[in-house]
């Protein structure tokens, strides 16, 4: 999942390294730009995806709460809205 993408010229990161990035640098560089709440966030949806990796179950709550998160998170960033976080939490 890391490295570059030879069709795009883009630079891959897989979730977990850009979670762990973010909450590494956090102080030098997002807590000028996000709260307290935005770092819970990075911390949450880091497990989300570590439970994810070791095909740990997940209650429908869990999934409906972790959607949010990505949404909350992509909001405080102002990030587009993502159809497919809002179709998922649509699913049940």
């Amino acid at each position: 999942m890391h490295g570059l993408d030879a069709d795009s010229g883009k630079v891959k990161v897989g979730q977990a390294s850009l979670l762990n990035a973010m909450n590494l640098f956090w102080d030098d560089t997002f807590n000028t730009v996000l709260g307290r709440s935005e770092r819970a966030i990075v911390n949450e949806l880091l497990e989300v995806r570590n439970k994810l990796a070791h095909n740990e179950s997940f209650s429908y709550d869990d999934t409906e709460r972790a959607l949010d998160s990505m949404q909350r998170m992509l909001e405080s960033i102002g990030s587009a809205p993502m159809p497919e976080i809002r179709n998922s939490r649509l699913l049940r």
